[in-house]
């Protein structure tokens, strides 16, 4: 029986402050195409923009850290010794997001994630009532990826980056529970018989499914929002989508990459 993992990250994004996205997002990856092929693949990436150094594997690929780079959001003084190329050049930004974006459609991966709109939730459901957007989030994302793991035949894990300890412990309550008591469509027995596990991995792990991961959530919460996606992202945001989980049946809006509320 194959084992899956599902690698997530989380973010969030504004429109003119007028609208609020928080987005739980990643991929899902075969263990041992990870360790064969994924890993390979990145290493080729990271080979390609940083060709002068040694130890080029050991760079920690962080989407925050190249965009607070290239567009100088931060003092040259406070960058990164490997991302002051970045600052210098963004030509290098566009190298990369071509690089990540072959890696991500030639690959044997699904992209999977749940987006909030903050001020169309609260309209709906006021504060008072609404749920924490991550519980929201995860609870979409593993009935998606349970969904998966049953026509695959296959059992996964989830790792999700780690944040800070009581952050960790929330998203872990929430996994949890989700396993104790099911979703809508998806009951409990279910999701403990093909999910088995959440671990919280630091970037410093090096995990490329991780690294990877890390780009995803932004690019869709920006989706979501209709948020300008820039030119130098936006062949790697639409195979964001054509990669996404379509439950086997065409609807990738429900399976694969969910909006938080439709209307």
């Amino acid at each position: 029986m194959k084992t899956y993992t599902l690698y997530l990250d989380e973010s969030e994004t504004n429109k003119n402050q007028n609208l609020h996205a928080y987005a739980i997002g990643g991929i899902i990856v075969e263990n041992t195409y990870h360790t064969t092929t994924l890993i390979p693949k990145i290493n080729q990436v990271k080979q390609k923009i940083w060709s002068d150094l040694t130890g080029y594997q050991n760079i920690i690929l962080h989407e925050k850290e190249v965009k607070d780079a290239t567009e100088h959001r931060i003092d040259k003084f406070n960058v990164k010794p490997e991302y002051i190329r970045f600052y210098n050049n963004p030509n290098n930004c566009t190298n990369l997001y071509k690089e990540l974006d072959y890696v991500l459609r030639s690959s044997e991966l699904y992209t999977l994630g749940c987006v909030v709109i903050e001020e169309m939730l609260v309209h709906n459901f006021p504060s008072q009532l609404s749920n924490d957007y991550s519980a929201i989030c995860m609870q979409i994302i593993i009935e998606n990826f349970c969904h998966f793991l049953y026509h695959q035949q296959a059992i996964g894990n989830i790792q999700y980056e780690a944040r800070e300890n009581s952050q960790n412990i929330a998203m872990s309550q929430h996994f949890h529970q989700i396993k104790a008591i099911g979703t809508m469509y998806v009951n409990s027995r279910s999701i403990q018989k093909y999910i088995r596990n959440i671990d919280f991995p630091s970037k410093q792990d090096n995990i490329v499914g991780l690294q990877l991961a890390d780009f995803i959530p932004n690019q869709i919460a920006k989706k979501s929002i209709n948020k300008k996606i820039y030119a130098n992202t936006k062949d790697f945001n639409t195979n964001i989508y054509r990669k996404t989980y379509d439950g086997q049946c065409g609807n990738k809006n429900r399976f694969g990459i969910r909006t938080i509320p439709k209307d």
